[in-house]
């Protein structure tokens, strides 16, 4: 399963919790999603069983470098609202496999729900490695970066603040809103956070002729790689 958009190959997967493949219900063939950079997907003719949730996942790929992300959406017997979470940052910006990438240092994330109904709850996570909001045991105060709580409209996030929050790590920021319909919704993104630049020098350029608090001396820099492209020097 693989085809070409500019260069990249896509490979569309869908599995039930149990890591079965789905399958369709009128032939049990493995589902099939196209090979396009966007999927299309038909929950109607799809044997799910009582299924909860199933794993929607991709695999991008160019010549011999790839990357894969998957998203778990859970599934429901009756109506869903809408939601979707909308997002800003300083020093934030979304990578080629969709995340959020955010500087752990100077970041600032805030999240939001959108559409916004007035009455309705909200219940955000936060779960990665070494933070998960949903086992209790992470301090959701502002002195730990959580400067708005997990029950408010939106989410904002001090970076630099929070404990246990891993340089490379990937975390998964979901929310349940509840309209005052009843009516509830979830949504979930992805939000990885940067490494610092590394592995790199700097270095003076020197011709062997310079004069010692007259001449300008030249710095050049080399080889230095980071999560986010291209590096800058200040």
């Amino acid at each position: 399963m693989a085809g070409c958009g500019e260069g990249l190959a896509y490979e569309w997967t869908c599995a039930l919790p149990s890591g079965l493949q789905c399958r369709l219900s009128a032939t049990q063939a493995v589902a099939s999603f196209g090979t396009a950079s966007t999927a299309s997907l038909d929950l109607s003719a799809l044997d799910l069983g009582a299924a909860p949730s199933i794993v929607l996942g991709v695999t991008v790929s160019k010549g011999e470098r790839f990357a894969s992300a998957s998203v778990s959406l859970a599934l429901a017997d009756e109506p869903v609202a809408n939601v979707l979470i909308v997002w800003s940052g300083e020093l934030a910006a979304t990578d080629s496999s969709g995340a959020v990438r955010v500087d752990a240092q100077n970041g600032r994330l805030v999240l939001w729900t959108d559409p916004v109904e007035p009455g309705s709850s909200f219940k955000w996570d936060v779960v990665g490695p070494g933070l998960d909001t949903t086992s209790g045991a992470v301090a959701v105060t502002q002195a730990n970066g959580f400067a708005s709580g997990l029950t408010s409209a939106e989410l904002a996030l001090n970076l630099g603040d929070m404990a246990g929050l891993v340089l490379g790590g990937r975390y998964t920021v979901s929310v349940q809103v509840t309209l005052p319909s009843g009516l509830r919704g979830v949504a979930g993104m992805t939000v990885s956070v940067n490494r610092p630049p590394s592995g790199g020098q700097c270095a003076p350029q020197l011709t062997g002729s310079e004069r010692a608090l007259m001449d300008a001396i030249e710095i050049g820099c080399e080889d230095w790689w980071s999560d986010m492209l291209p590096v800058s020097y200040q």
